[in-house]
């Protein structure tokens, strides 16, 4: 091993005529130490700009991560916001139904540069959100429940006059109109009203509901009776003729009969119940000024 690195080689350089013959004489262990030199350094060379390539590479990721992150706080900023402007929203609307309240919108942290921690903090900041936009929608459900429930005995509850007219009897004691004009005129309850009009005048239902009855009954001479929900019903007395029959379904304002004197009446007018819970109240509570 020795003998060949302290072997010669001779390079012999010719070059063009007139000019003297160039030799060089380099050892082999001369030559392969700069073979190794050579090859260190070029390794050098590749390790440097590789990792000078990498550190360009990196930190230009970082940058867009950067960039995508600042993009996803602004985003989350607005959603925020907006989720905000929902919750407020929500307010108000609750007060005006007289409504309990919900609570306030989950306050989210800023985000930092690209890192595990920001990762971490990005994921719980959407969870968050998520979160509190599923409260909002539960909350938009239950007004919307509450708000058909309100509807719901809106519609149920009598409103408004069954026929234009002249009020000419009361609910509660009177004098029998039937032995009124004698000296010991008889008292009597009266449990209802009555509307006096032209025969014939349109009488219509003052809440939405079903009709339980039409037709002949007694003393009430051809009558409706319809029953609205919410524990509520009204009874539509003497009437000339009805225009509706069991099983209907009718809305507020509807004509069901017209103006008479059938029954046990003294000419044309309309007697009028309101019954709640199963007994009568005064219909005049819920006469007003009509619902729409």
């Amino acid at each position: 091993m020795l003998t060949a690195l302290k072997s010669f080689i001779t390079v012999v350089i010719v070059p063009p005529a007139n000019m003297p013959v160039f030799k060089l004489r380099l050892s082999m262990g001369f030559l392969l130490f700069c073979l190794g030199l050579g090859g260190g350094l070029l390794s050098g060379a590749a390790l440097a700009v590789g990792t000078h390539a990498d550190y360009w590479m990196t930190k230009a990721h970082h940058r867009v991560m950067a960039a995508r992150l600042a993009s996803l706080s602004r985003a989350m900023e607005l959603t925020k916001r907006d989720l905000e402007n929902a919750r407020e929203a929500d307010r108000k609307v609750r007060e005006l139904l007289a409504m309990p309240g919900r609570g306030a919108i989950i306050e989210t942290g800023g985000l930092g540069g690209p890192g595990l921690e920001d990762d971490r903090a990005i994921h719980e900041n959407l969870r968050e959100l998520r979160y509190e936009s599923m409260r909002r929608v539960s909350s938009l459900r239950e007004i919307e429940d509450f708000i058909q429930g309100k509807r719901a005995v809106f519609r149920a509850t009598p409103a408004g006059w069954p026929s234009r007219g002249r009020l000419s009897s009361s609910f509660g004691y009177r004098l029998s109109p039937f032995t009124r004009e004698q000296s010991a005129g008889e008292s009597e309850f009266h449990p209802g009203l009555d509307i006096v009009s032209a025969s014939g005048a349109p009488i219509v239902a003052t809440a939405d509901g079903v009709v339980e009855r039409a037709g002949w009954l007694g003393g009430y001479g051809r009558m409706v009776l319809i029953r609205h929900g919410k524990g509520f019903a009204t009874l539509y007395a003497h009437a000339s003729v009805t225009v509706v029959q069991s099983g209907d379904v009718v809305r507020r304002g509807q004509v069901i009969a017209s103006m008479g004197t059938t029954g046990h009446s003294t000419g044309d007018h309309l007697h009028y119940e309101v019954w709640k819970d199963g007994k009568r109240v005064d219909p005049r509570a819920y006469l007003g000024q009509a619902l729409q």
